[in-house]
């Protein structure tokens, strides 16, 4: 008769050990995934209120060029003039309520296919700057000019209220 060896099950607590460790690397994958996603999707969230607040400054500049005789600044319809105290009008967009222009596209985009799909309006203001001073040249025939600056102002929200994006661009008329 044949002898037999005792089965002592040393197999199947190394498979366990393997099962373990598999587990464990598929639970980090899982995570790093789940990670890979948000940060993707806030990504995609900012670059959508970046691309907006450019177009909004575009439309800012839009305005300044079709515009043939500049209406007043005085804090109204998104025009105003620099604070003289150190603030900015930009530093507390909320504090502008609807004293801000918002960007034509946007409004007009009823298929929603565009930057209609923003959590809100992205909106701009125009601030004049101080002239710039005449040029000083007397030479004969030669034009006086003196240009106008503006500085404009645009904020944009992503998909979601959590990302803001401001943009300024100076704009010589």
């Amino acid at each position: 008769m044949p002898m037999r060896n005792k089965q002592k099950g040393a197999v199947l607590i190394v498979a366990m050990i393997f099962m373990v460790i598999m587990t464990l690397i598929g639970m980090a994958g899982i995570e790093v995934t789940g990670l890979e996603e948000k940060m993707a999707a806030q990504l995609r969230d900012r670059q959508m209120a970046f691309e907006a607040a450019e177009a909004a400054l575009l439309d800012g500049e839009a305005y300044l060029e079709s515009v043939v005789t500049m209406p007043a600044f005085n804090g109204s319809n998104g025009l105003y003039t620099p604070k003289t105290d150190g603030t900015q009008h930009w530093e507390d967009w909320a504090a502008l309520g609807t004293n801000v222009r918002t960007m034509r596209s946007q409004i007009d985009d009823s298929s929603k296919k565009g930057f209609g799909q923003l959590s809100s309006y992205a909106t701009y203001i125009i601030e004049e700057l101080a002239a710039s001073a005449p040029d000083d040249s007397k030479e004969v025939g030669k034009a006086i000019e003196q240009r106008r600056y503006y500085r404009i102002t645009a904020r944009a929200v992503g998909l979601s209220s959590s990302s803001e994006v401001i943009l300024q661009a100076i704009y010589k008329r």
